[in-house]
C-alpha cells in the first residue's frame, strides 16, 4: 500500500515585498535665503526719501486717530507737497522784495497761479495732511482734487480781473502780478466777450461749485449743511425730531 508522500510547498517570495518595506520620509530642510541682491534694493536716495516721508507722515497722523496699516500708507506725494510748501513760503513770504525770489516766483507758482501763490503754502500743507491720513490707496481723492483745482482756477481768474488784467504777451513776471497763466486763461476771454460785470459773477459761481464738490454737498443739501455749520460753530445740538 503506497503511503502518500508529503510535498512541502516552498513558499515563494511575494512580488509585493518591495512595496511592504517602509520607506523613510524625506525630511525637508528649510531653504536658506541669502541676502537680497543689491540690484533689487532701492538706492540710497529712494530709501532716504521714503524714510523722511514716513517721519513727516507720522507727525501728521499723530494729530488724530491712527487707523491705517503700514502697507496702506502712501507718503511720497504728500511729502513732496510739504517740501514745495516750505520752498514757496521761503520765496513769497520771507523774501518778497528780493530780485531772485521775485524771479523764482514769476517763473514757478506765481507765473502759474498769480497772487494765489501767497496762499499756496497753506493750501499745500492742508492737502498734504489730508493725503497723509487718507491715501489714495484707501480713499477716493479724485473728487477733492477736482474741486481744489477748480477753486484755484476760479480764484486765479478773480485775481486776473482785479489785478490789472495783464496779457500773456507781457511775460510771466507781469502775469504773476495778476492771476498768472491760469487766471488769464479762465478770465481773459470772458472779459473780452462780455464785461467784468458778467465775468466776475460767472467765476464766483464756478468757485461756489468747486466748494460744493470739495465738501461733497449736493445743491439741495446746502441749507442742511449751513445748519450743521451753525450748530458746530456755536456748540449747539440739533433738536430731536418728533416721532411721526
Amino acid at each position: 500500500m503506497a503511503t502518500p508522500t508529503k510535498s512541502t510547498a516552498r513558499q515563494r517570495p511575494s512580488s509585493r515585498s518591495s512595496s511592504t518595506t517602509t520607506t523613510k520620509a524625506t525630511k525637508k530642510l528649510p531653504v536658506e535665503r541669502g541676502p537680497r541682491p543689491t540690484s533689487d534694493r532701492p538706492n540710497v536716495v529712494v530709501r532716504a526719501w521714503t524714510g523722511l516721508a514716513h517721519v513727516v507722515g507720522a507727525g501728521f497722523r499723530v494729530l488724530g486717530r491712527e487707523d491705517l496699516e503700514p502697507s496702506e500708507r502712501r507718503d511720497g506725494v504728500p511729502f513732496l507737497l510739504v517740501l514745495l510748501a516750505v520752498a514757496g513760503a521761503a520765496v513769497v513770504w520771507l523774501n518778497p522784495t528780493d530780485p531772485v525770489a521775485q524771479a523764482l516766483d514769476g517763473h514757478t507758482f506765481g507765473g502759474l497761479f498769480g497772487r494765489v501763490a501767497y496762499a499756496l503754502p497753506v493750501i499745500m500743507v492742508v492737502f498734504a495732511g489730508w493725503l497723509f491720513r487718507h491715501p489714495s490707496s484707501v480713499h477716493d481723492n479724485t473728487r477733492i482734487g477736482i474741486g481744489l483745482g477748480l477753486a484755484l482756477a476760479s480764484v486765479s481768474g478773480l485775481c486776473h480781473v482785479f489785478g490789472g488784467q495783464p496779457q500773456a504777451s507781457q511775460g510771466l513776471p507781469v502775469l504773476a502780478t495778476g492771476g498768472g497763466i491760469v487766471g488769464w486763461v479762465v478770465a481773459s476771454w470772458l472779459v473780452a466777450l462780455a464785461t467784468e460785470w458778467v465775468a466776475v459773477p460767472l467765476i464766483v459761481v464756478l468757485l461756489a461749485l468747486s466748494l460744493l464738490i470739495v465738501t461733497k454737498t449736493p445743491p439741495n443739501r446746502i441749507p442742511h449743511r449751513l445748519h450743521e455749520l451753525y450748530l458746530w460753530l456755536f456748540g449747539e445740538q440739533a433738536a430731536p425730531r418728533d416721532a411721526d
